[in-house]
């Protein structure tokens, strides 16, 4: 059963309309034939007066408590999405800060860099070059996500969900790479010296990006738990060493 932010079961929604239709119209119908004979037969007296105020008060509570429940529960989703937000826009615009730096094409100390290096190692057979284009184009995407943060946070649920997918794909692109490099190791298809060298700098250069999804992890769910439908996701798979 589900459950809605003010504590009470979606399903009494349904409930609530099945005694409005089934006991409280009914009982209305009656109750108003009661009142117009006993009017008929000399006028209403005061406690029929009060039993159809009563009756007319119950009505509206019940055509009301259904609006006024999803009135009070957007209030409260918006007040919890506001105050995650607010907690939130640091991290993530750090966190967009560090993908970007590890994704330039400068830097010296990256898997992307480890990568379009070994790509060019001809002395490595069955090897395939580094396709950087995906990179680049994520790198673009994330440059776009950190222009929008830094505008203010009127996006930033849209630019949370887009900063996970960045992460994701990023994430599945090194993995699939290394499950390649992992291929060639088993089929002896490294020099020695190149296989050494290689998995001292896989280990070295992986760490960052590992921290990286990590902080993003705990991040997204945060995010989730502030927002009524989930949008990033929270689990990537571990980008481990070669062995």
């Amino acid at each position: 059963m589900n459950f809605d932010p003010l504590g009470g079961a979606t399903a009494m929604e349904s409930a609530l309309s099945d005694w409005l239709t089934k006991v409280l119209i009914p009982f209305g119908s009656t109750l108003v034939g009661i009142v117009m004979y006993v009017a008929g037969r000399g006028g209403v007296p005061f406690w029929a007066l009060v039993v159809v105020g009563g009756y007319l008060v119950v009505v509206m509570g019940a055509l009301l408590f259904s609006p006024a429940k999803r009135v009070i529960s957007r209030a409260m989703d918006k007040r919890r999405q506001c105050a995650m937000t607010k907690q939130q826009y640091p991290r993530v615009l750090q966190i967009s800060s560090e993908l970007q730096r590890l994704l330039e094409s400068n830097r010296s100390d990256t898997i992307r860099s480890l990568l379009t290096e070994v790509g060019g190692w001809s002395d490595v057979e069955g090897r395939t070059a580094f396709d950087v284009a995906h990179v680049i184009s994520l790198e673009a995407w994330n440059r776009s996500i950190a222009a929008r943060l830094n505008r203010g946070t009127y996006e930033f649920i849209e630019c949370a969900a887009d900063l996970s997918l960045i992460v994701f794909y990023l994430n599945n692109l090194y993995v699939g790479k290394r499950q390649e490099l992992e291929a060639l190791i088993a089929g002896n298809k490294v020099p020695i010296m190149r296989l050494t060298y290689l998995k001292r700098e896989w280990y070295s250069r992986r760490e960052s990006h590992a921290a990286l999804v990590r902080d993003w992890a705990a991040v997204a769910k945060a995010i989730n738990s502030g927002v009524e439908n989930r949008i990033c996701p929270e689990c990537y798979e571990n980008l481990a060493p070669l062995i």
